[in-house]
């Protein structure tokens, strides 16, 4: 496996101003691997969270870790995208074309602690209620989750 750069930078825009404010994230641990799986090979990237505690946000921190390793990556290939000569509107717009393909990210969390988990694992389960048809438009993070 090769080490991938866990370091991310993200500009959250403040309410009501035209300022942000620049945040730093970065994994514990972000590999790319390759992974067979009967006859075919998969490249992937392996992002893996080391807890000694619990973490009560964990979903949130696990999506937000997804989202900007895959922003990252429709960055990169928009940045080569911008290079060629030809481009349509639409390719334009995203830097990403119809054919343009991600690499699947999958973060695992390891907890260490010597307490039982009892955070959340999903996304929805640190959601106030909500009725069934608003909960189907909700998307939802699991924490695919070791002990």
């Amino acid at each position: 496996m090769q080490e991938v750069d866990a370091t991310s930078l993200i500009n959250i825009p403040l309410t009501g101003s035209k300022k942000s404010i620049t945040v730093q994230k970065i994994r514990d641990v972000i590999k790319s691997a390759i992974v067979m799986r009967g006859n075919s090979n998969y490249f992937v990237l392996l992002g893996i969270e080391n807890q000694s505690d619990v973490h009560y946000a964990m979903p949130v921190r696990t999506m937000l870790y997804n989202a900007l390793t895959y922003a990252e990556q429709v960055e990169s290939i928009a940045k080569e995208r911008r290079t060629e000569a030809i481009q349509d509107a639409s390719t334009f717009l995203s830097g990403f074309t119809k054919e343009d393909r991600l690499i699947p990210v999958v973060t695992v969390t390891i907890y260490w602690g010597i307490n039982s988990w009892d955070g959340p694992t999903t996304l929805k389960e640190m959601m106030a209620s909500m009725d069934e048809k608003i909960a189907s438009f909700v998307d939802d993070c699991n924490i695919n989750f070791q002990l």
